[in-house]
């Protein structure tokens, strides 16, 4: 296989082990994130795109320079993060509201946007089945790679990235919603792949990550600095089983009335999932042994 993973990660810690020796500084790291980017054989050669828009939106504001992200907003050196990750007037501050000095700016750029000084980020590019029996895979992961060695841009946000797969029997690699009523593993695949990042990033295998931050390809940022959000986010509300939003979509609109409950208030699935916590534990568990029957949907 052409990955040449372990190569180019020793070269990057070379670069990284240089940098923090010419700074002559210490950092204690308080977080370590896995971002997860699944993909399937069907969209596997796609992968690469769904990251152009981390070059116009810097997920860290380490990359902000290196991509022209420009600060077109006020100084905000009189505010600070609040006890629910809001922004707050420091004690000493003339400012009331922040909110007056951004007009209809967003304050989600400003939520704890300087997370990366005390956590630490890796992209895990995430294959369903195997890469060897798949060259658009290999070809679109070597793609990334390449991008994420070259010199700055938004790889400056993240520590390492790592290609890993799944191993999925490609006839047991499933999603066809339109089969559901029909067919009991119409979702096997994702299910299969979730269970099987959330045992790669339990293990320790890669390193000890806090956690992990399941964002599916047509989860796109609308934002800049929204690594330096997710990662604020995580100290604010630790500690958590799963943290992410409601599903709010409007797929089911036209049979709405007919969803259950417990569905129709469902997380999204592009969430962030701490794999030390037990209450998570046993429901991946639980996901594991329904696999085989019809409680697999």
């Amino acid at each position: 296989m052409s990955l040449r993973t372990e190569e180019i990660q020793v070269k990057k810690a070379l670069l990284d082990d240089a940098y923090e020796e010419d700074n002559q500084r210490t950092i204690e790291y308080k977080t370590r994130l896995a971002i997860v980017r699944p993909f399937c054989e069907f969209d596997a050669e796609a992968l690469p795109t769904t990251f152009t828009c981390w070059n116009s939106l810097p997920p860290c504001k380490a990359a902000r320079d290196d991509l022209g992200d420009e600060d077109d907003y006020p100084n905000l050196m009189e505010y600070e993060l609040g006890p629910d990750g809001e922004m707050v007037p420091k004690a000493n501050s003339s400012k009331t509201n922040p909110y007056e000095a951004l007009g209809d700016q967003s304050m989600f750029d400003y939520v704890g946007s300087d997370g990366m000084k005390s956590a630490k980020a890796d992209v895990f590019l995430f294959y369903s089945q195997t890469f060897s029996e798949n060259p658009d895979a290999i070809k679109a992961v070597d793609e990334i790679i390449n991008q994420f060695f070259e010199p700055g841009g938004w790889s400056r946000c993240f520590e390492n990235i790592y290609a890993i797969e799944a191993n999925i029997p490609k006839e047991l690699d499933l999603y066809i919603p339109s089969a559901q009523e029909d067919l009991y593993n119409w979702v096997n695949g994702p299910n299969r792949q979730y269970e099987a990042a959330f045992r790669i990033i339990q293990s320790g295998e890669w390193g000890d990550y806090d956690a992990f931050y399941l964002m599916e390809g047509d989860s796109v940022p609308i934002k800049s600095h929204w690594l330096d959000v997710v990662l604020s986010e995580i100290e604010v509300h630790r500690p958590f089983a799963t943290l992410g939003a409601q599903y709010d979509g409007d797929k089911w609109d036209n049979f709405y009335e007919k969803i259950p409950i417990s569905l129709l208030h469902h997380t999204n699935g592009n969430a962030i999932y701490n794999t030390s916590h037990p209450l998570l534990e046993r429901l991946v568990g639980q996901l594991e042994i329904e696999a085989p029957c019809p409680y697999n949907s």
